[in-house]
């Protein structure tokens, strides 16, 4: 058991400190939105300040006042009558009509009776459709007004009558529903009357905020939060240079209390936004702001950095989160016929282990005593518990194992740690000694200090991180350390529910013992109507991007050190389980957006990524439907894609990135000497589209094999070759990742002395000769029928005869070309130069290709058989003759091959 002394830890953090950062940025990886330091305008007050529709903390807002009942009359953009005086007349001599039309309801004036009769005449300039009439008067004894509406001279309606038992208050008469009003006239029936107001809504009023960012700026990306609960017909967004005359951005939902990010098709450049909802009539209506933030194109994202070749092989970094058993309710060393760690051996490097504080201590002050433990005398809150036996068998399995000391303040309270570094100082040292090396048993590698412990005060968990980090470094100064999962572009995190920010929860006291940072990523995104959704993990300004932030705190304050992502995955039905919430995906998309994140993941340098998580669990919650097999073990599709990504990529590293934009993403992947063999196509859209796109892209060699990685086999599911012409590769690609493995540095010592070919009659006959001694496996002859997309017609294994011929009798009219792969027995393959063949003046098997409605065939031997294929091999037309007309409407958009006999070739359905 170690035991250390504090000032010794405290006096080394402090020397090494200094050499992290020359000045400790806990802000480094936020993106400040231009709003911060703009200024405020508001319809109204009612509740909370101007500021903080721009404080970027989502948890305080602006609410607006009332308008109704009587609220509009002192506001000149919303009563018509404001200021109007000239539009008044009646009985009597010139009045100072200014009183009534002045907003003050305390400023009276009399209208004189004329033959015992009063009146108020209010002429408009031109007809409108208002919503209401709002008076204040004092009447005499037996005097009543009575309030008239005119469409024109001949055509009034009375909207409203005012008596004594009315006196001193303001009282509201609604006009008819679109009704055209071109004149009022208020009536005193039996005398004069005294009036304080006369005041108009003309439409629904609205209340809105301006935001003045002092200084016209490139705007490509806005967030709102704002919420009218039912009083809003409509909420816009507008911009302007000038805040007279206003562009509107966009129409929002009134009703949406989420955030809601809008990103603008072009930036715009603009110095005012506004936002603006139009209320409905009801009494007391108010609408709420929480928040108005502004930024150039990449919004509070930041731009990527540049693509770098990653420190590590690819199925080194692949990992997923896992606890005691993997689901099979015993020590995982009971599970080693292929199950638990065994199983996943197979699709992944990294086992992440939710360790619980709780299971090995009652006390967070108490040491554990691991000795007692592996001698079979399990630990104080669970007398079974021996970590030995789980931890072996997943290093028996060949997993690399991370611990997560799992605890929050639900499990240990602040109030029951008594000296709360120092208990983690000793549960780290011991920890470290027993499990890590140099004089433990090495079964832990990496350790984790809190899950997401975010229920503690920051100044309490930046205590027991340090001193917990501090003791296993100094028990083993080779394990790594990381901290609990954090983010470092939300500050306001600490206002709200999930305490989080990196920036106040790691300061430099602490970075020295870490190894790097730690993250967990959702492609979590609200939709326009403020229903958050799991989207694919290219779409810009979901929470996968935060990974961006952890970057730059990184690069500032702790250059040189890794950065893990302990979580990250989507919910999906599958194995006979069902997943019902909002976020989930379907099994494809769960599958492919878990390859794609790993590739995303790999090209922005991340050292470690976990999937989570191994099984589905029983709840109906997020994150239960995250499993990589189902509860009855099943396996998933995610699985079998993480397996196959491993077997094609495993042993490469990422390279670079070949192209990165709306169409498509194409990454390079090779050796350590930065040799590219592979690369990794697809469109980044949703999982379950079936658009396709044909991109071509350069390559220092052809390809040599192709797949798709689906998650439908164990291997990836093969692909015919894509075409390479002028040193370009062209291909297919769609939301399913295609790995493309080049002949790059592969070339066989083979000495192909002849490859000819001959148009005979209807048939084409191929011959080459080979020198004697060759050391080649087997040899596949090639055609097409553009010179790009080769099919292979022939293979023969390696013999030592010298000459070679083969006779192709399905040839079309027109021309043909072909080449010869050859394969060593180490799967590394070699070309020959392409011949090409014609045999007659019209060319084209099949047209057009790309095909829409149907697909015509033509010059095909009779009673030949055919088969349509799509791209995961299933067959979708097939018959004993092949027509000469072949109906492909109702086929989804994608790559198909088409089979007729020995003859195959790329068919491509938009």
């Amino acid at each position: 058991m170690i035991l250390r002394v504090r000032l010794n830890i405290t006096a080394f953090a402090i020397f090494i400190a200094h050499a992290l950062s020359a000045q400790w940025n806990p802000f480094a990886g936020v993106i400040t939105p231009y709003t911060a330091t703009a200024t405020v305008i508001t319809s109204s007050s009612g509740s909370g300040t101007p500021g903080n529709v721009i404080d970027q903390n989502e948890q305080t807002h602006w609410q607006s006042g009332s308008s109704l009942p009587t609220n509009y009359i002192g506001r000149s953009d919303q009563n018509y009558f404001w200021g109007k005086s000239a539009w008044c007349s009646g009985t009597g001599t010139v009045l100072n009509y200014a009183l009534l039309t002045d907003g003050n309801v305390n400023n009276v004036l009399t209208i004189p009776a004329q033959n015992g009769h009063s009146l108020l005449r209010i002429s408009l300039p031109a007809p409108v459709k208002p919503v209401c009439l709002s008076v204040k008067m004092n009447l005499g004894a037996g005097v009543v007004v009575e309030a008239y509406a005119f469409s024109s001279p001949a055509d009034s309606v009375l909207v409203g009558a005012y008596t004594t038992s009315n006196n001193y208050m303001t009282s509201r008469y609604n006009f008819p529903v679109g009704m055209a009003v071109s004149q009022i006239r208020l009536y005193g029936i039996g005398g004069s009357f005294n009036i304080f107001e006369v005041a108009c809504l003309a439409e629904a009023p609205k209340e809105f905020v301006v935001v003045d960012l002092g200084a016209v700026k490139n705007i490509g990306y806005i967030e709102t939060r704002h919420w009218a609960g039912g009083n809003a017909t409509a909420t816009v967004l507008y911009q302007s240079n000038d805040a007279i005359n206003w562009i509107l951005v966009d129409s929002l939902d009134p009703n949406t209390l989420a955030k809601v990010p809008l990103m603008l098709p072009a930036p715009v450049y603009a110095r005012y936004l506004k936002l603006e909802h139009t209320l409905n009539t009801n009494d007391y209506a108010k609408c709420f702001v929480w928040e108005i933030a502004a930024y150039d194109k990449y919004g509070w994202m930041g731009q990527r950095p540049q693509a770098k070749k990653s420190a590590h092989t690819f199925g080194a970094m692949m990992g997923v989160n896992s606890l005691w058993g993997w689901g099979h309710n015993a020590y995982s060393s009971a599970t080693d016929n292929g199950n638990g760690p065994w199983l996943f051996k197979k699709a992944i490097s990294q086992g992440r282990m939710y360790h619980n504080l709780n299971w090995d201590v009652i006390d967070p002050d108490a040491t554990p005593n691991y000795n007692v433990m592996a001698a079979g005398g399990g630990t104080p809150a669970q007398f079974w518990l021996n970590w030995d036996t789980e931890y072996k068998a997943w290093k028996n399995a060949g997993l690399e194992t991370e611990t997560s000391i799992q605890f929050n303040n639900s499990d240990f309270p602040v109030n029951v740690w008594n000296a709360p570094f120092t208990a983690a100082y000793n549960y780290g040292a011991a920890f470290a000694e027993h499990f890590g090396a140099p004089s433990g048993n090495n079964f832990v590698k990496t350790l984790e200090i809190g899950n997401e412990p975010w229920d503690y005060p920051a100044p309490f968990y930046r205590d027991v991180l340090r001193g917990m980090a501090s003791g296993a470094k100094e028990a083993d100064p080779t394990m790594k350390v990381f901290p609990g999962a954090l983010q470092a572009a939300f500050p306001n995190a600490e206002n709200g529910l999930f305490k989080n920010f990196t920036g106040v929860r790691l300061t430099e006291a602490e970075a020295p013992y870490l190894d790097g940072l730690n993250s967990h990523l959702y492609c979590f995104r609200n939709d326009e109507n403020g229903v958050r959704r799991n989207i694919h993990p290219e779409a810009p300004f979901s929470e996968f991007w935060t990974i961006l932030a952890d970057i730059r705190f990184r690069n500032a304050n702790m250059p040189g050190k890794k950065i893990y992502v302990t979580e990250f995955g989507w919910d999906s039905p599958g194995g006979g389980d069902n997943c019902v919430h909002e976020e989930c995906v379907s099994e494809k998309s769960q599958a492919i957006y878990g390859i794609r994140a790993m590739m995303l993941l790999s090209r922005l340098g991340i050292d470690r990524f976990h999937w989570y998580f191994y099984g589905d669990q029983y709840a109906g919650t997020l994150f239960a439907r995250s499993g990589m097999h189902s509860l009855n073990f099943t396996l998933k599709r995610s699985f079998l894609a993480f397996q196959s990504v491993k077997h094609l990529l495993g042993d490469k590293y990422f390279l670079g990135v070949e192209r990165e934009d709306d169409d498509a993403y194409i990454y390079k992947f090779g050796d350590a000497d930065s040799t590219v063999t592979h690369y990794v196509a697809w469109k980044p859209i949703d999982g379950d589209s079936n658009a396709v796109t044909v991109v071509s892209f350069p390559s220092p060699a052809a390809a040599l094999n192709a797949w798709t990685v689906a998650g439908i086999d164990t291997s990836g599911e093969q692909l015919g070759l894509p075409g390479f012409a002028n040193g370009q590769i062209t291909i297919p690609i769609s939301a399913v990742p295609t790995v493309i493995q080049i002949n790059q540095g592969s070339a066989l010592p083979v000495e192909l002395l002849r490859f000819t070919g001959q148009h005979t009659g209807d048939h084409n006959l191929l011959q080459w000769d080979m020198a004697p001694g060759q050391t080649w496996r087997t040899t596949t002859l090639e055609r097409s029928n553009d010179g790009i997309y080769f099919s292979p017609i022939h293979t023969h294994q390696y013999d030592n005869r010298g000459h070679f011929q083969y006779t192709d009798l399905l040839v079309p009219s027109g021309q043909l070309y072909y080449r010869l792969l050859f394969i060593d027995s180490d799967h590394q393959g070699d070309y020959s130069p392409i011949i090409t063949l014609s045999s007659a003046q019209d060319g084209g098997f099949i047209y057009p290709n790309p095909v829409k409605d149907r697909l015509y065939l033509r010059d095909l031997p009779l009673e030949t058989p055919f088969q349509l294929v799509n791209s995961i091999g299933q067959v979708v037309r097939q018959g004993d003759f092949a027509p000469e007309v072949l109906d492909c409407s109702d086929l989804a958009g994608g790559v198909y091959y088409l089979v007729v006999g020995m003859w195959k070739n790329i068919i491509f359905k938009l």
